[in-house]
């Protein structure tokens, strides 16, 4: 729950950046295009809205890469190094990064990795082609992505801390032993496994 703040309740850029970078993706204006519904969150890197497509009247959900992210990006890099070098200079602080318990590089390539929607699309359509037939756990479908945005079908649910609030242990055990299943499974029979299975990217 600390780090909600820090992770899943960001803040949110305006409807307006959304629809310019949706113009820049798909050369095409957003009202035509669809309706904005809601927003139903803010992550570090993105926003995803629930939204309606005006043509055909489905509802979709649209992740949205936030303004300047991979600015934020390039300029933490410099800075981390700027830094790396300083201290480096001092024997006392040689060691100073090593404190961290991650490296920091690698970081900053995963973040980067993160920022490209490409690469998320391909691995949702990845799981997309490993559950198709399940109906236990549903994946979904990816109706238009570009580098800055993916488009996917709406697939409602509950979020887990609202379902754990009932009193029904055989359901919360059923959830948690389906949740259990399904990591094990992609890591032993597929070797491909989400690796931000936070509560706001499953319900």
């Amino acid at each position: 729950q600390k780090l909600e703040t820090l992770y899943e309740n960001c803040m949110h850029h305006s409807e307006n950046e959304t629809k310019i970078t949706y113009q820049k993706s798909f050369h095409s204006d957003f009202d035509k295009d669809y309706q904005i519904i809601s927003i139903l969150g803010s992550g570090s890197i993105g926003q995803v809205y629930h939204i309606k497509n005006k043509s055909n009247q489905k509802e979709c959900v649209m992740k949205i890469i936030h303004p300047n992210v991979r600015e934020d990006i390039i300029l933490f890099q410099k800075m981390f190094h700027f830094f790396n070098r300083m201290l480096s200079i001092f024997c006392c602080f040689t060691n100073y990064f090593s404190l961290f318990p991650f490296d920091l590089n690698n970081f900053v390539k995963d973040f980067n990795e993160q920022s490209n929607f490409i690469n998320e699309t391909n691995n949702i359509l990845q799981f997309y082609q490993y559950f198709k037939d399940n109906e236990y756990i549903i994946i979904p479908e990816v109706y238009k992505c570009s580098y800055d945005i993916i488009i996917m079908s709406y697939e409602p649910g509950k979020y887990v801390e609202n379902i754990t609030e009932i009193d029904d242990n055989y359901h919360k055990y059923s959830i948690a032993t389906l949740y259990y299943l399904f990591v094990n499974n992609n890591e032993q029979c597929y070797f491909f496994n989400h690796g931000d299975l936070n509560k706001g990217n499953w319900r």
